[in-house]
């Protein structure tokens, strides 16, 4: 897949280089992002009080509109292309990140990342929960990923050869995963090696299978 650019203007992205990583100060590591619009998803103090079912009813309804406001953790990445890698919101967590992707609901996030203003020319995201023995150990990186795709002007995918690539790079940035990986896609898991010190390339590797065949004529 060749070399990863970490650059906000190689991604492209407006977000700034955090310094998070101190071997690459000049990457977007863990950079806040707030999605959504202009409710907070912390309610008001009025509506703190107000009855459950109405506090329910407005948060569905925001949600519902895409005017809730949440933060978000992004590393960004590009491959050729752009990527936007999260493995949740700020605030305490464990190595493997917050997120259950498993009930993840894609079609609401997805389109809140991928139009979002800091990234002019659009984003492919990746919400991703590292896979541990251990679920709560904080002590070792892990080499397995569970992920889930959005593409930019395709929705959600199957699987996304550049997209894990970019995964497995923003882990090691953040200081998740080893440089060789299983990502575990919807489509079927993936090996993925990013050779920092070798030639700095990510190598892809993965089952081929015949899905369809047929004859044109000519």
């Amino acid at each position: 897949m060749g070399e990863p650019r970490i650059e906000p203007q190689e991604v492209p992205t407006t977000l700034k280089a955090t310094g998070e990583n101190e071997e690459y100060p000049n990457a977007v590591v863990l950079q806040e992002l707030v999605v959504g619009g202009e409710m907070e998803a912390v309610p008001s103090a009025e509506e703190m009080f107000a009855p459950y079912e109405e506090r329910m009813e407005n948060q569905i309804k925001r949600k519902t509109q895409g005017e809730l406001k949440e933060r978000w953790l992004v590393t960004c990445v590009s491959m050729g292309n752009p990527h936007a890698v999260t493995f949740g919101r700020p605030g305490e967590e464990t190595l493997g990140g917050t997120l259950d992707v498993d009930n993840m609901d894609l079609d609401y996030y997805g389109p809140l990342f991928e139009k979002h203003e800091v990234f002019p020319e659009k984003i492919n995201t990746h919400f991703c929960k590292a896979i541990y023995d251990n679920p709560e150990s904080l002590d070792d990186l892990t080499d397995a990923v569970k992920v889930l795709h959005w593409e930019r002007g395709a929705g959600k995918t199957l699987a996304c050869g550049t997209g894990a690539c970019s995964v497995v790079v923003a882990g090691v940035l953040e200081g998740r995963l080893k440089e060789k990986c299983l990502v575990y896609v919807p489509g079927g898991p993936l090996q993925i090696e990013w050779r920092r010190a070798k030639d700095n390339h990510v190598i892809m590797t993965g089952p081929a299978q015949l899905v369809y065949k047929g004859l044109i004529p000519v």
